[in-house]
């Protein structure tokens, strides 16, 4: 938790991980790999709850949409452009 508290930058695939952003300061930029367009239509629910956690606990939230998630396969593939300008445009913010 130490690692999270410290972090000025967390990011990953969507995951109960995200979670332990609320020990993060407030201003900490989260960047999740959600695969929204491959989510259950029917439910926004799991498309909304870590952005909901991180504007409860003050953080600046990112999505950058996998071009593959493998519910099933357990592979994401992603487009490491999206990425790195979606890092790059979160570490603008942290120095503001």
């Amino acid at each position: 938790m130490e690692h999270v508290r410290r972090a000025r930058l967390l990011l990953g695939p969507h995951g109960g991980a995200f979670a332990n952003m609320v020990s993060a300061s407030p201003g900490t930029q989260v960047i999740e790999f959600l695969p929204i367009e491959e989510a259950n239509p029917n439910s926004d629910r799991a498309l909304s709850m870590y952005w909901g956690l991180a504007q409860a606990a003050g953080h600046d939230y990112w999505t950058v949409e996998p071009s593959h998630w493998g519910f099933r396969d357990r592979e994401i593939s992603l487009d490491c452009d999206r990425v790195l300008a979606t890092v790059d445009g979160a570490l603008e913010r942290c120095e503001q």
